[in-house]
Protein backbone atom coordinates (compact mmCIF):
# COMPACT_ATOMS: atom_id res chain seq x y z
CA UNK A 1 0.00 0.00 0.00
CA UNK A 2 1.49 3.38 -0.95
CA UNK A 3 2.25 5.98 1.67
CA UNK A 4 -0.59 8.47 2.04
CA UNK A 5 -0.52 12.09 3.08
CA UNK A 6 -2.44 11.08 6.22
CA UNK A 7 0.41 8.71 7.14
CA UNK A 8 2.91 11.49 6.48
CA UNK A 9 0.95 13.92 8.65
CA UNK A 10 0.73 11.35 11.46
CA UNK A 11 4.47 10.73 11.22
CA UNK A 12 5.45 14.40 11.21
CA UNK A 13 3.13 15.06 14.17
CA UNK A 14 4.69 12.13 16.05
CA UNK A 15 8.10 13.70 15.36
CA UNK A 16 6.86 17.06 16.56
CA UNK A 17 5.40 15.57 19.75
CA UNK A 18 8.67 13.74 20.41
CA UNK A 19 10.72 16.90 19.91
CA UNK A 20 8.39 18.97 22.11
CA UNK A 21 8.63 16.38 24.92
CA UNK A 22 12.43 16.45 24.65
CA UNK A 23 12.59 20.21 25.23
CA UNK A 24 11.76 22.26 28.32
CA UNK A 25 9.93 24.75 26.09
CA UNK A 26 7.28 23.66 23.56
CA UNK A 27 8.33 26.26 20.99
CA UNK A 28 11.95 25.10 21.27
CA UNK A 29 10.68 21.59 20.52
CA UNK A 30 8.82 22.85 17.46
CA UNK A 31 11.97 24.59 16.24
CA UNK A 32 14.07 21.47 16.92
CA UNK A 33 11.74 19.50 14.66
CA UNK A 34 12.11 22.14 11.93
CA UNK A 35 15.92 22.11 12.25
CA UNK A 36 16.00 18.32 11.83
CA UNK A 37 13.60 18.41 8.90
CA UNK A 38 15.59 21.18 7.25
CA UNK A 39 18.90 19.37 7.66
CA UNK A 40 17.66 16.08 6.21
CA UNK A 41 15.71 17.47 3.29
CA UNK A 42 18.43 19.99 2.38
CA UNK A 43 20.65 17.04 1.53
CA UNK A 44 18.03 15.83 -0.96
CA UNK A 45 16.58 19.00 -2.52
CA UNK A 46 19.19 21.54 -1.43
CA UNK A 47 18.94 24.36 1.09
CA UNK A 48 17.28 26.67 -1.42
CA UNK A 49 14.71 24.00 -2.24
CA UNK A 50 13.83 23.60 1.43
CA UNK A 51 13.66 27.38 1.80
CA UNK A 52 11.31 27.74 -1.16
CA UNK A 53 8.99 25.00 0.10
CA UNK A 54 9.06 26.53 3.58
CA UNK A 55 8.13 29.97 2.18
CA UNK A 56 5.37 28.46 0.06
CA UNK A 57 4.08 26.65 3.15
CA UNK A 58 4.02 29.91 5.09
CA UNK A 59 2.07 31.49 2.25
CA UNK A 60 -0.52 28.70 2.38
CA UNK A 61 -0.74 28.65 6.20
CA UNK A 62 -1.02 32.40 6.59
CA UNK A 63 -4.57 32.28 5.25
CA UNK A 64 -5.53 30.73 8.60
CA UNK A 65 -2.81 32.53 10.58
CA UNK A 66 -2.00 35.87 8.91
CA UNK A 67 0.74 36.59 11.45
CA UNK A 68 2.80 33.73 9.97
CA UNK A 69 3.75 36.13 7.15
CA UNK A 70 6.30 37.49 9.64
CA UNK A 71 7.99 34.05 9.67
CA UNK A 72 9.41 34.43 6.15
CA UNK A 73 13.20 34.48 6.48
CA UNK A 74 14.91 37.60 5.15
CA UNK A 75 17.29 37.40 2.22
CA UNK A 76 18.75 34.03 1.45
CA UNK A 77 18.83 32.71 5.02
CA UNK A 78 18.62 28.94 5.21
CA UNK A 79 18.81 26.37 7.96
CA UNK A 80 18.50 27.37 11.60
CA UNK A 81 19.05 31.07 10.79
CA UNK A 82 15.91 31.03 8.63
CA UNK A 83 13.87 29.86 11.63
CA UNK A 84 14.50 32.95 13.77
CA UNK A 85 11.46 34.78 12.33
CA UNK A 86 9.32 31.66 12.89
CA UNK A 87 10.50 31.46 16.51
CA UNK A 88 9.62 35.12 17.05
CA UNK A 89 6.18 34.73 15.45
CA UNK A 90 5.36 31.60 17.45
CA UNK A 91 6.45 33.22 20.71
CA UNK A 92 4.44 36.36 19.97
CA UNK A 93 1.32 34.27 19.35
CA UNK A 94 2.02 31.52 21.90
CA UNK A 95 -1.62 30.51 22.49
CA UNK A 96 -1.93 29.65 18.77
CA UNK A 97 1.65 28.47 18.22
CA UNK A 98 1.02 24.72 18.29
CA UNK A 99 -1.97 24.88 15.93
CA UNK A 100 -0.25 27.26 13.52
CA UNK A 101 2.89 25.13 13.50
CA UNK A 102 0.81 22.00 12.80
CA UNK A 103 -0.81 23.68 9.81
CA UNK A 104 2.56 24.94 8.57
CA UNK A 105 4.13 21.48 8.89
CA UNK A 106 1.21 19.85 7.09
CA UNK A 107 1.59 22.23 4.14
CA UNK A 108 5.34 21.67 4.10
CA UNK A 109 5.02 17.87 4.11
CA UNK A 110 2.30 17.93 1.44
CA UNK A 111 4.50 20.03 -0.83
CA UNK A 112 7.49 17.75 -0.23
CA UNK A 113 5.39 14.69 -1.00
CA UNK A 114 4.26 16.30 -4.23
CA UNK A 115 7.83 17.16 -5.17
CA UNK A 116 9.73 13.98 -4.25
CA UNK A 117 6.95 11.50 -3.51
CA UNK A 118 5.25 10.44 -0.31
CA UNK A 119 7.29 7.26 0.09
CA UNK A 120 10.66 9.04 -0.15
CA UNK A 121 9.41 11.79 2.15
CA UNK A 122 8.46 9.13 4.72
CA UNK A 123 11.83 7.39 4.39
CA UNK A 124 13.69 10.64 4.95
CA UNK A 125 11.55 11.53 7.97
CA UNK A 126 12.22 8.10 9.47
CA UNK A 127 15.96 8.44 8.91
CA UNK A 128 16.01 11.92 10.46
CA UNK A 129 13.98 10.96 13.53
CA UNK A 130 14.28 7.19 14.09
CA UNK A 131 13.22 7.41 17.76
CA UNK A 132 10.06 9.36 16.97
CA UNK A 133 8.76 7.50 13.91
CA UNK A 134 6.80 4.28 13.71
CA UNK A 135 9.01 1.36 12.70
CA UNK A 136 8.92 -0.16 9.24
CA UNK A 137 7.30 -3.26 10.70
CA UNK A 138 4.51 -1.53 12.59
CA UNK A 139 1.02 -2.54 11.53
CA UNK A 140 0.21 0.85 9.98
CA UNK A 141 3.23 0.64 7.69
CA UNK A 142 2.74 -2.87 6.33
CA UNK A 143 2.46 -3.04 2.55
Amino acid sequence: MPTSNEQLHATVHAILAHQVRAQADAIEGMLAAWVGIDAKFASVIGPSGVRLIYIRSIDAARHAFPWLAAAVPPGEDAGAAALAPLAAALRKHAPLAATANDVLLDHFIDLLATLIGARLTMQILRSAFPDACPTENSEENQE
